[in-house]
């Protein structure tokens, strides 16, 4: 028995190939990292596209990785046009990933993994 099935065409937010599938990536998901420089009293503000990606074990994201293990629950809050907050609640912490594209697919791709992971 699969410990995740996903069916359907893949839209933007899942690029998930056969290749990435045997490295062990599951799913992922599009984040937005904004980085703010200040230059001659002017403020810069620079939007980068990262990914966080579940795998078997983690999910990883471009400057850190959470073990399935560390992860407490996933959750999602929406605001203003179709954008929103995941937050990955962690014995760490909490973290934060603004996205503008719900993740309802890579929350209930987590929770299959967790479920079948406590079994």
């Amino acid at each position: 028995m699969p410990l995740l099935e996903i069916s359907g065409r893949f839209d933007r937010q899942f690029r998930v190939s056969t290749n990435e599938r045997k490295r062990g990536m599951l799913i992922s998901h599009p984040y937005i990292k904004i980085s703010r420089k200040i230059k001659n009293n002017i403020q810069h503000c620079r939007e980068l596209e990262e990914e966080l990606v579940l795998s078997g074990n983690k999910i990883t994201t471009a400057s850190d990785h959470f073990h399935l293990d560390e992860i407490l629950d996933m959750s999602y809050k929406p605001f203003s046009g179709n954008s929103g907050f995941l937050y990955l609640h962690t014995n760490r912490g909490l973290y934060s990933f603004h996205t503008r594209i719900h993740p309802h697919k890579f929350m209930q791709a987590y929770r299959q993994l967790k479920a079948a992971d406590s079994m």
